[in-house]
């Protein structure tokens, strides 16, 4: 039986693992979502695909070694 699954949302709708791209996703009748999840260096778990931050973020560098609160998506 095939499904399908949103990788990231719906990021042709909403900016990528955000909610209102699991929303869209929901909307477009997807079976269910999948997302990446990666620790900061504050141990603060971040919903985020890359293990960098400059493509989806204005942050700079591994996603380990910082701290969200230094940058914004």
């Amino acid at each position: 039986m095939t499904q399908i699954w949103a990788h990231r949302g719906c990021p042709r709708e909403a900016p990528e693992n955000t909610l209102p791209a699991f929303a869209a996703a929901i909307a477009a009748r997807a079976e269910a979502v999948e997302f990446d999840v990666q620790l900061s260096l504050d141990g603060e778990p971040v919903v985020i695909h890359d293990e960098t931050l400059e493509r989806t973020t204005d942050g700079h560098g591994w996603v380990r070694i910082s701290r969200p609160t230094t940058w914004r998506s």
